[in-house]
């Protein structure tokens, strides 16, 4: 089985959002057996993203293998919490990294146009990913300068008023492979 968790910024009314949506229908369009989408901001679903606010209620089976597809601002790759937890006599902080790559699962980090980490954190969340896509050659060229694994290029964009469209089968094939592992 497909089971795919797709951490999204799930607001279509900024690029990150409308991207993230335009690969939304890009996973509805292949051969997956489970989706649930979890949204990466806290306002959750606005705009087109209404449309599926159900998918963040699919169940996904835990005995199977899951992707982790995570789509938002880099951000939300990682990020450090420090919170004052307080004893009967002092106040002590605890601290530590989190992050939306996910260990014991399959991960792959969709990189929109123009987006690149800000802070060391984030460039170490990235690069944990087994794949990244990202949608044009420059972009591949910077992220292989940091990365051995795989960099693919896929070039869906957000359209405003249209689907996107897998071009072919090869565009699919490709895609699959990169989500799955290899798996078609």
């Amino acid at each position: 089985m497909k089971n795919v968790r797709y951490l999204a910024q799930t607001d279509d009314s900024k690029p990150i959002g409308a991207t993230a949506r335009a690969w939304l229908d890009v996973m509805l369009a292949l051969p997956v057996d489970n989706l649930r989408i979890l949204s990466t901001i806290p306002s959750g679903f606005a705009g087109s993203w209404n449309d599926h606010a159900a998918l963040a209620m699919t169940e996904l089976p835990p005995e199977q293998p899951i992707v982790n597809v995570v789509c938002c601002s880099p951000q939300r790759w990682a990020w450090h919490v420090s919170i004052a937890v307080s004893a009967t006599t002092s106040v002590t902080p605890i601290s530590g990294d989190v992050e939306l790559y996910t260990e014991g699962m399959r991960n792959v980090l969709i990189i929109p146009r123009g987006i690149y980490p800000r802070s060391k954190l984030e460039v170490y969340s990235a690069l944990k990913y087994q794949a990244m896509i990202v949608t044009d050659e420059s972009e591949a060229v910077w992220w292989r300068g940091h990365t051995a694994k795989p960099v693919v290029i896929v070039p869906v964009f957000a359209r405003r008023g249209a689907e996107p469209e897998l071009a072919s089968e090869l565009l699919q094939i490709a895609i699959t492979s990169t989500l799955f592992g290899g798996a078609t």
